[in-house]
């Protein structure tokens, strides 16, 4: 850009060796400011003495951090991973909070009732209720005190993929046990880190240069006391600022799920929104951002109602905001993208027209 070609694989290198060769006193940069789409020079000695001002771009610019969405079986996770990696990959999970999504992820990881490929990587068997609960605990040891036993094993019960509990006689004892395949310990740390990609999916997100991650949330309608409202968008705006690492949290203090995204805060509610610490505004605001940044913007919310429960109107929501490269949604426990073109063509977008019941996003 600063010598005005093209901007493509070729010219980047040229480009790249005409600045290399002359050895300047000067270095191409951006500012946090105008974005990496503004680039110029100022002298490299002026450039290292003020790194959060100005930002040095590098060789290959990296694209946003994804988290595939494609079903990869347990049996390709472990063969393809490198061992070296165990130690840093345990840390990824070993803060894990125990919720019933949780727990149902950590089984889906590590459990199957239909027979895998390479069945030398696991270990068949008729598991109780304590052995599976054992289990767990092995990765969530907070668990015990808040579920038992007889909660976990209804919980798989109900989902659905786990197959169901049969009635065997152990000795001179009748119990239920259910059948699974389940994968040997030494290779949960290559499994695991496919789903709860927490911390790698951050460190991602915070190498990636001209991406900004913009949080959102929202309040619905409520009959409780103004003081339980500001408490609850106040720690949903802490979650996505401390958990999420968004740079800017924008509010919806009193809207439904339903409502149109870009109608929502036409009328400004001063009352709740200066209460509430550590925002930029609401999304009217949001808007305004997304359509005069030059970052592209990785959009966080905390649950899919959060957005919104209309597929349609986040399809045109997007669309109209070109900046918006990805939705990313919190579970808590892991980070779940939607990359632009999913969201604007295919199915992925349809997750949001999904309302079982209410979620505390405030406890998330």
């Amino acid at each position: 850009m600063v010598l005005g070609e093209k901007v493509t694989n070729a010219n980047r290198v040229k480009c790249k060796a005409i600045v290399d060769s002359y050895h300047p006193p000067l270095e191409v940069i951006y500012t946090s400011g105008e974005g990496n789409r503004r680039p110029f020079t100022i002298g490299k000695q002026v450039a290292a003495r003020d790194p959060f001002t100005y930002h040095c771009y590098v060789d290959t610019p990296p694209s946003s951090p994804r988290i595939v969405n494609t079903v990869i079986s347990n049996d390709e996770v472990i063969n393809c991973s490198d061992s070296s990696s165990d130690s840093s990959d345990k840390s990824a999970y070993n803060n894990l909070k125990p919720t019933k999504h949780c727990v149902l992820d950590f089984f889906n990881c590590i459990a199957s009732k239909d027979a895998p490929v390479n069945k030398e990587l696991y270990t068949f068997g008729h598991w109780n209720n304590i052995e599976l609960f054992d289990l767990v605990k092995s990765v969530m040891p907070d668990i015990v005190g808040i579920y038992s036993p007889t909660q976990v094993t209804d919980w798989l019960s109900k989902d659905g993929r786990f197959g169901h509990s049969q009635v065997a006689r152990i000795g001179s004892k009748r119990e239920k046990r259910r059948s699974l395949w389940i994968v040997e310990q030494d290779h949960w740390d290559k499994v695991l880190k496919i789903t709860f990609n927490t911390k790698s999916f951050l460190d991602a997100s915070m190498e990636s240069h001209g991406w900004i991650n913009i949080g959102y949330a929202r309040k619905s309608r409520t009959n409780e006391p103004v003081e339980n409202k500001i408490k609850s968008m106040q720690k949903m705006t802490d979650c996505l600022r401390n958990k999420c690492h968004c740079a800017k949290v924008f509010l919806s203090p009193m809207c439904s799920s339903g409502s149109k995204l870009c109608q929502r805060d036409t009328k400004p509610n001063l009352n709740l929104m200066d209460s509430i610490r550590h925002k930029q505004g609401d999304m009217q605001d949001l808007v305004m951002f997304a359509k005069s940044t030059n970052f592209s913007v990785r959009l966080v919310v905390l649950d899919y109602a959060v957005l919104s429960t209309d597929p349609m109107d986040i399809r045109k929501f997007v669309k109209e905001l070109k900046s918006i490269k990805e939705l990313v949604v919190y579970h808590g426990h892991k980070f779940e993208s939607i990359p632009r073109q999913n969201v604007l063509r295919g199915n992925l977008i349809s997750k949001f027209d999904c309302r079982p019941g209410c979620v505390k996003r405030s406890l998330i």
